[in-house]
């Protein structure tokens, strides 16, 4: 929807699975959008395929790609550095300076596109979730987002044309892959309530305020 076309890299790893768009497509299709979207949630640090680096499992990445690199968690070879506070989600961590970098790479890329972050959002720590009381007093959850904004504003100063922030979520709903067993709510929604009560968090307010 930029160039009308995939990228070599993509043509060069799918080969002959990947459509082909005739000459006429590739016209229609080349800057055909709006704005790109952006849903960030956490990153990654990527070291060579041959580094004495611990990889990320395969469960929660790419551990290499082609040989090329592979990704991981740590910085430090032994594995001393973590890119970020660990959220509920065993892939999930705050790593707000990934946002202000891709949101950079997409307007470098794609000849400064509008760009909205479509979805941006956590869970808390398990044991912050404990109870509703917990759950409800989420500041893990305010500082993550807060932290993101700043990281939008710096892009934003750095020249980037970013014209929406969405946090994910408005309410605590069915993640796709881990069903009600994780909130990433800004509203607390009790699943024993026949009436699902919902009860703003800390986030929900804070949220109101500053956005």
């Amino acid at each position: 929807v930029v160039f009308g076309d995939y990228p070599a890299s993509l043509k060069t790893r799918a080969g002959a699975d990947l459509p082909r768009f005739t000459a006429a497509e590739q016209k229609a299709l080349a800057g055909s959008f709006d704005e790109l979207g952006v849903n960030y949630y956490t990153a990654r640090y990527v070291a060579r395929p041959d580094a004495e680096h611990p990889a990320t499992a395969a469960a929660e990445g790419i551990p290499k790609l082609n040989n090329l690199y592979h990704v991981a968690m740590y910085r430090g070879l032994a594995g001393e550095e973590l890119i970020g506070a660990k959220a509920g989600s065993p892939w999930l961590f705050s790593a707000p300076p990934g946002l202000r970098d891709v949101l950079l790479w997409l307007d470098a890329r794609y000849d400064r596109p509008v760009l909205m972050v479509t979805e941006n959002g956590c869970d808390q720590p398990a044991a912050l979730d404990l109870t509703e009381a917990l759950a409800v007093d989420d500041a893990f959850r305010v500082n993550y987002i807060r932290q993101h904004i700043e990281s939008v504003a710096e892009a934003v100063a750095l020249g980037a044309d970013v014209r929406a922030y969405f946090a994910w979520s408005l309410l605590d709903n069915y993640e796709w892959a881990d069903g009600y067993a994780k909130r990433f709510g800004l509203v607390y929604v009790d699943y024993a309530s026949p009436a699902l009560t919902r009860t703003p968090k800390r986030s929900a307010r804070w949220y109101a305020e500053t956005v």
